[in-house]
């Protein structure tokens, strides 16, 4: 449940890009597929990746992006999330980075592996 509830915190960052990206001056973006809220904890990858994650968005809306991006909490920063992890700092302990290394984990290094298993069998009689 842990998984759906992150991909979807997830998803609807993505949707808040898709609708940045049409009140922005390319409404319809040739290269669809790149098109994702940024979450970075370094501003020069930020520099980068906001053309293809955000194109053509209005330099207000961009400003409010960049505001909230993960590499402006400073690394003195720490949070333990739990009594059994290690501790966070810096950028890395941002929600948003958080939230980003969640998601990646679950989609791409953590599948959710399911198993069949017998557990009898199931006989339906029909009766007139």
């Amino acid at each position: 449940m842990l998984g759906d509830t992150v991909y979807n915190i997830r998803a609807c960052l993505n949707y808040l890009a898709w609708d940045l990206v049409r009140a922005g001056a390319e409404a319809k973006p040739q290269r669809r597929k790149g098109v994702e809220f940024p979450i970075y904890t370094d501003r020069e990858r930020f520099d980068r990746a906001i053309q293809t994650a955000l194109p053509g968005i209005r330099q207000e809306h961009r400003t409010i992006v960049e505001k909230h991006q993960p590499y402006h909490v400073p690394p003195g920063v720490v949070i333990t999330p739990s009594v059994a992890s290690p501790p966070v700092s810096g950028p890395r302990s941002h929600p948003l980075a958080i939230l980003q290394t969640l998601s990646n984990s679950d989609k791409h290094h953590n599948p959710q592996y399911t198993f069949p298993q017998n557990y009898g069998v199931v006989s339906l009689l029909w009766w007139k």
